[in-house]
């Protein structure tokens, strides 16, 4: 991408393209590292309240009996801490060979995003669809944005979808059906969500607990199958560990030699 843009635009826009790089890979980072985070919390966190349809609050405490008294907030910190200091470390390491770890990658993401859309219509088809979203919100607006950057994943795949390809005379029909595949899976995965759950998690995948109000024994595909929704953000990132890391450390690294270089340039003239 830097040398698209050095192709069309002048240093001064590299730099730019460089600096906007970098906030955007930090902030996908800090994505990355709050739903780990959070998954790990409400997968630890075992104290409900007598009233099960409460909402917990960050202030509450994590634990039902337990001699520390360790609220949510600070259980997620911890969490927070240990997933800096273990990945951490990997910026300054290289990675090969990722072939085996993209499949695992890959079939954990369909196996949930089907799971999430399967389970959202069986909700609807028995009638236990507890969403009545209003027909628009101009205030949500801030939220359809930050949800929107995600979708822009998408792009990432262009290069690897175009590079193979020898004859490119159909290659806006094979474009046009996979962002069309992709449109339609989110179309499919937002209607399904909103209409079936009552309120919609920040991490979709959270509103795949147990519910705390229902104190029948569940079977145990379910549990399965909930247990792999609420660790999913761990699996997907932990497939690709050092990956998000070791990209973080590139463009930095560039946006540093490219200032010296332009600074020593100046300094000779």
């Amino acid at each position: 991408m830097r040398d698209v843009t050095a192709s069309f635009l002048s240093n001064g826009w590299v730099t730019v393209f460089y600096i906007v790089l970098c906030l955007y890979l930090y902030g996908d980072l800090a994505i990355y590292e709050a739903a780990v985070a959070k998954s790990l919390r409400d997968i630890t966190c075992n104290y409900a309240p007598d009233n099960c349809t409460q909402v917990l609050s960050d202030t509450d405490k994590c634990f039902t009996d337990s001699g520390f008294d360790i609220t949510r907030l600070d259980m997620y910190r911890i969490y927070t801490c240990i997933f800096v200091g273990v990945m951490g470390p990997f910026v300054f390491f290289n990675l090969t060979k990722t072939k085996y770890m993209q499949m695992m990658t890959t079939l954990t993401r369909w196996l949930a995003l089907i799971t999430m859309i399967t389970w959202a219509v069986v909700l609807l088809s028995e009638g236990k669809g507890q969403g009545h979203p209003a027909a628009a919100n101009p205030m949500k607006l801030p939220e359809l944005f930050g949800v929107c950057v995600y979708s822009f994943m998408c792009h990432h795949s262009l290069p690897s979808l175009v590079t193979p390809i020898n004859e490119k005379k159909s290659l806006f029909k094979l474009l046009a059906a996979d962002y069309l595949l992709i449109l339609l899976f989110y179309y499919l995965l937002a209607f399904t969500g909103v209409f079936a759950f009552n309120h919609l998690e920040d991490l979709y995948t959270l509103n795949f607990l147990p519910d705390r109000c229902d104190n029948s024994k569940s079977i145990l595909m379910v549990t399965c199958l909930q247990l792999f929704m609420l660790l999913f953000p761990l699996f997907r990132f932990n497939m690709l560990p050092p990956a998000p890391f070791i990209c973080d450390q590139s463009p930095p690294r560039a946006l540093i030699i490219a200032f010296f270089r332009n600074f020593g340039s100046l300094m000779a003239h």
